[in-house]
């Protein structure tokens, strides 16, 4: 039951990737779109920056809508893990003191490794404490965000992100 609910979201998810490109512009409104992500609504600014608002897990988005086009954007946000952005992979590091992370990598030298968990959070691994390490072909970004907002917050989302420049 749950794989038949999985694919009846993908499809739905597939469904708006088709249909909601065009409305973004003729519908979004980028000021409303600003203010959903600076108050944190869909939990963007949990992991991305624009500006001084957000955090830096994920890529900084202030100036996304340079290189991004409106598809690009929502199939970001519906299927997060059909493309990643290099440098941000997630990884699941084991320590020899048995602690488990998911975390990206920020900085490495050849003593340590600074990571950041999800939260945000920089931890300093010493190299000799890790026990091993596996890049995950998944995004830190969990699927489902696109349910935490309304389909018109969405649109509003996109059309802000496209606007950042």
């Amino acid at each position: 039951p749950a794989l038949g609910e999985q694919a009846g979201q993908d499809d739905s998810r597939r469904r708006k990737l088709e249909t909601l490109p065009a409305l973004i512009s003729s519908k979004g409104r980028v000021a409303q779109g600003r203010e959903n992500f600076q108050s944190g609504k869909g939990a963007c600014s949990a992991c991305h920056r624009i500006g001084d608002v957000g955090n830096l897990v994920g890529p900084n988005m202030s100036t996304i809508g340079q290189i991004r086009s409106e598809r690009d954007l929502l199939e970001s946000i519906l299927f997060p893990s059909a493309t990643l952005v290099r440098d941000y992979e997630a990884h699941a590091i084991d320590t020899t003191d048995g602690q488990s992370l998911l975390a990206v990598i920020r900085r490495s030298s050849p003593e340590a490794l600074v990571v950041a968990d999800a939260s945000g959070q920089e931890i300093t691994l010493p190299r000799a404490k890790i026990a091993s390490m596996q890049t995950l072909p998944v995004s830190l970004m969990p699927m489902g965000l696109d349910h935490s907002v309304s389909e018109e917050e969405l649109i509003d989302l996109v059309a802000f992100l496209k606007n950042c420049r």
